[in-house]
């Protein structure tokens, strides 16, 4: 502890015996040769790596890298609101979801991949449409296997530093990797949307004009190479054009030094007003990042290590960029701008299959309107709907409303981020290709021809057919012969009297009973 002596403090460490005045203790400066006079001072935190020695207690949990190693921020703070100091993910419910919808969409999204690829390799036997489809499907599919590796990777990181996120947490957020998973996950969503509006667009235009898709396989596969080449280019951009230095100075928020003292990190205003100390910035003047760390460097030319942005993926630990934002945000407009064009890509494919089922059910005939297809089409296109509303209407909503300025959507991010947004790239395998139905179809016959199944099914039966029985004897009973067993009297009559007839007849009677 410290040594108090009416003429001083004592340096009880040193050799020499020297004291310090009173008036020098803790006063961030160390007069003893071990400093000991600025040790277990009460104002002060200090530094786990003791670079700085120690920072001032209100710095601690600001929000603010004030030591070297970020002790300062580590004290059980709230990083943002995804961390904490063990975790990337501070919830343990969504860490688990991470990894549920990684390995959903990893290994849906290759089955469907592997089954149409399949299915192309019997080219000959595919028709036009169904070539395209397949085509269009591996695009899709391809876009939300990108976002199971994002996923994936996203836990196996918080993983790996379990227990010590806080301190690496800067690091982390600065660091290639964290980039490009932001870059993955941004060119897999936008990919994912444009494709469902291109198979959207595609599946309209063979109910409405199934004429105008009738061309050669060559024109058709060529097509649709080059439109999926075009989402993925378009989604390119969108992904990479906030990491681009000629953009910098919109998208990057602040700047993160390693080896500087006098300035550990800061935002572009916290730069003019460290520098309006060394050099006079009129009003007016908007300094670009460029300028802003050129100058700082001339003041300690000793750093080394050149500053790193804090990009547009590093807002938070899961490097996704901000979903909901307000027009007092530095950069508002691009997230925004996706925001909406992701909404009303939604509202077009809530559309187009609206009107897919419409023209459909209005072309079918009288005797077909309740035929098994069109039943698998409605069913279909119900889940197509039910899902894309889940997905993009809480999320695009919320982004609206706290933009205005009506809600405050920060509580939502997480939920938004880790949940609904890539939801859509495990249900998509699923909902676009034949695997659900495929699925259904194997798990059914299994059990049905499982030996341990097979006698309760037979039960079921068994007590199916009493109760028919039962309720059929009931109401004849009471209301006589009911109509369906009229019918069918009438049926086996035709049917005896038709003995003599071709086939053909025979159908035709059938029909028209039934």
């Amino acid at each position: 502890g410290l040594l108090h002596f009416e003429v001083g403090f004592h340096c009880y460490e040193s050799d020499n015996g020297s004291c310090v005045a009173p008036v020098s203790l803790c006063d961030g400066i160390a007069d003893c040769p071990k400093g000991e006079d600025e040790r277990n001072c009460s104002q002060y935190f200090y530094c786990n790596q003791g670079s700085p020695y120690h920072v001032s207690k209100h710095h601690v949990c600001d929000g603010k890298r004030n030591c070297y190693d970020n002790s300062d921020e580590c004290q059980n703070c709230e990083l943002d609101i995804l961390s904490d100091d063990a975790h990337i993910i501070a919830n343990p419910i969504l860490r688990a979801f991470i990894w549920i919808q990684g390995f959903a969409s990893l290994f849906g999204n290759f089955f469907v991949i592997f089954y149409a690829v399949c299915a192309l390799q019997m080219d000959s036997k595919l028709t036009t449409v169904a070539l395209v489809n397949k085509q269009l499907i591996i695009n899709l599919a391809s876009a939300d296997f990108l976002m199971g590796v994002y996923l994936i990777s996203l836990g196996v990181m918080d993983e790996v530093q379990k227990g010590r996120y806080c301190l690496e947490a800067t690091q982390w957020k600065l660091s290639t990797m964290c980039q490009l998973l932001g870059v993955l996950s941004v060119l897999s969503a936008q990919t994912s949307v444009m494709s469902l509006g291109v198979l959207s667009t595609y599946r309209m235009l063979i109910v409405m004009r199934p004429h105008s898709t009738e061309t050669t396989r060559r024109k058709a596969r060529a097509a649709t190479i080059g439109i999926s080449i075009c989402t993925w280019i378009i989604s390119s951009c969108l992904a990479l054009t906030p990491l681009l230095p000629v953009f910098h100075d919109y998208f990057v928020d602040e700047y993160h030094y390693t080896d500087n003292p006098i300035l550990l990190s800061g935002t572009r205003k916290a730069h003019i007003e460290f520098l309006r100390n060394y050099h006079d910035f009129s009003e007016a003047a908007a300094p670009s990042w460029t300028t802003l760390i050129q100058m700082t460097r001339e003041i300690w030319p000793k750093a080394k290590e050149p500053p790193r942005p804090m990009s547009y993926y590093s807002k938070h630990g899961v490097c996704l960029p901000k979903l909901f934002t307000t027009a007092s945000d530095l950069n508002w407009s691009y997230p925004f701008f996706v925001m909406m064009f992701d909404f009303l890509t939604f509202l077009y494919i809530l559309g187009s299959y609206v009107l897919t089922y419409k023209i459909s059910a209005r072309k079918a005939t009288a005797a077909s309107k309740r035929s098994t297809n069109n039943g698998t089409l409605q069913k279909k296109i119900a889940r197509l709907i039910v899902a894309d509303c889940c997905c993009w209407v809480p999320v695009c909503a919320s982004a609206i409303l706290h933009f205005g300025r009506l809600v405050d959507a920060s509580g939502m991010y997480p939920y938004a981020a880790i949940i609904l947004l890539p939801i859509n790239s495990s249900l998509n395998p699923l909902l676009y290709s034949d695997a659900l139905d495929l699925l259904y179809k194997t798990l059914s016959t299994w059990i049905c021809k499982h030996p341990a199944v097979r006698p309760a099914i037979s039960k079921l039966q068994s007590v199916k057919e009493a109760c028919c029985d039962a309720a059929s004897s009931v109401s004849q009973s009471l209301h006589g012969p009911s109509i369906l067993q009229q019918q069918g009297k009438r049926s086996e009559v035709t049917m005896t009297d038709s003995t003599d007839l071709p086939p053909s007849a025979v159908t035709l009677n059938l029909r028209h009973f039934h």
